[in-house]
């Protein structure tokens, strides 16, 4: 942890220091934040790393203010895109399985919000719910058997129910009155970090995967919202608007400050941690347009 957060703090500081033309670089030669999209008239939001680290699957709106989002795939490294869905149905929050075989993702296709996988090589979307209500912000299990996701039956509360990935009989898990949305499953298969409503704020929890009510860890009277578990375990990243900016921040799985990671007026969000813990994946305003871009922590 020690080791983590100075490698962190000093890159944070240079990258905020140094200008265009002073890119500060890691002990292995990169870049510390590095743009992977470039394209001057489309959108790229909500990026998933593969298992391997190599690829990230992410939303794609054609242009800004266009109706409808496909999930296309990116190298990890920047470069060109490839289509996995199409039909521009908001296809969105994609989630690439541990085994790296299949893409969860909510998608409007059927009408409402619903859960659909996709194999990861393409072809046909599977539904994976089918009962009335709005599901969204899908989370695979580590052993990629189950998906988890929030619901919202109409008219009522949020909250975070699992699933096969082949569909089937659903389980709630979280309980309570308020909702319980953005459900990211811990690396170890045993907590959900997840967004719940505090006294008119969204902050971040941690909630059993066997049920019952969870812990607020991040309190703020700010929004916290987009938490997204570090490979260890020891960390979560998430989206925060207390800087009077959305950045990206990141907290103790267990509790404590947070530290913000990036700092730019522009927005910033949705933050993916890669299979090894060096990098976030995030979404970007900063260059105009919504892109990804990639900042190394470790």
């Amino acid at each position: 942890m020690k080791h983590w957060t100075v490698w962190m703090v000093a890159i944070a500081c240079v990258a905020m220091a140094c200008g265009e033309d002073e890119t500060p670089t890691t002990p292995g030669g990169e870049a510390p934040l590095q743009q992977l999209t470039r394209t001057s008239d489309d959108q790229e939001r909500y990026p998933s790393w593969s298992p391997d680290g190599t690829r990230i699957v992410c939303s794609k709106r054609p242009f800004p203010g266009s109706v409808g989002d496909d999930l296309v795939v990116i190298p990890a490294s920047g470069g060109a895109a490839t289509p996995l869905t199409t039909g521009g149905g908001y296809d969105l929050w994609p989630a690439w399985s541990p085994d790296g075989t299949g893409i969860a993702f909510q998608s409007l296709a059927a009408g409402p919000p619903h859960i659909f996988t996709v194999s990861a090589a393409g072809g046909a979307p599977l539904q994976v719910t089918t009962a009335l209500g709005f599901y969204t912000y899908p989370s695979w299990s580590n052993d990629s058997q189950q998906i988890a996701y929030s619901h919202r039956p109409s008219g009522g509360v949020a909250h975070i129910w699992r699933i096969l990935a082949t569909g089937g009989t659903a389980t709630q898990v979280s309980t309570g009155s308020v909702d319980h949305l953005m459900p990211d499953w811990s690396p170890d298969g045993m907590q959900f970090a997840c967004v719940v409503d505090t006294a008119g704020s969204w902050d971040i929890a941690v909630v059993p995967a066997s049920g019952g009510a969870g812990a607020v860890i991040v309190n703020d009277p700010a929004d916290d919202w987009e938490p997204s578990w570090s490979p260890d375990g020891m960390l979560i990243a998430f989206t925060s608007d207390r800087s009077g900016n959305r950045d990206v921040w990141i907290v103790p799985a267990a509790g404590g400050p947070a530290a913000q990671i990036t700092d730019d007026p522009a927005s910033d969000g949705n933050p993916a941690w890669s299979p090894d813990g060096k990098w976030i994946a995030f979404y970007s305003e900063r260059s105009g347009n919504g892109d990804i871009y990639k900042f190394r922590v470790r």
